[in-house]
């Protein structure tokens, strides 16, 4: 039994799913659980924010009246589902929301004239 277990998920009132990129191998088990999003790239570490970003994209442009809240949590993580429901009820999901750590794609000095910083979220 793990943090995303149908019996966690019901107790929080959560829906997760996995991330796979197009065309990769799907565990049985997690097939219902399991999402190919059509932007989404290999699992190379070093393409980890090209997939962030376009995990986000698909989400607020294909998911947005499928849920309330999204969250990302990475492979290794441990989220208490029922512990995250409980905080999210102190904010109306219909107002704009940012929980975590903010980072930023910092261009050269010379270039942020025609490139300035990207604001992304990160961890939290």
């Amino acid at each position: 039994e793990t943090w995303a277990s149908p019996e966690a998920q019901r107790t929080a009132g959560a829906r997760v799913y996995f991330l796979s990129p197009p065309g990769s191998e799907v565990f049985p088990a997690l097939a219902a659980m399991t999402v190919q999003l059509p932007d989404d790239v290999d699992t190379d570490y070093a393409k980890l924010p090209l997939r962030t970003f376009a995990m986000w994209k698909t989400l607020g442009q294909e998911w947005e009246n499928e849920c309330n809240w999204f969250m990302k949590a990475d492979a290794d993580s441990y989220v208490n589902l029922a512990a995250v429901a409980a905080r999210l009820q102190c904010f109306e999901s219909t107002d704009q929301h940012y929980f975590g750590v903010t980072h930023a794609i910092m261009p050269p000095a010379g270039m942020r004239d025609h490139f300035p910083a990207t604001f992304f979220a990160h961890g939290g």
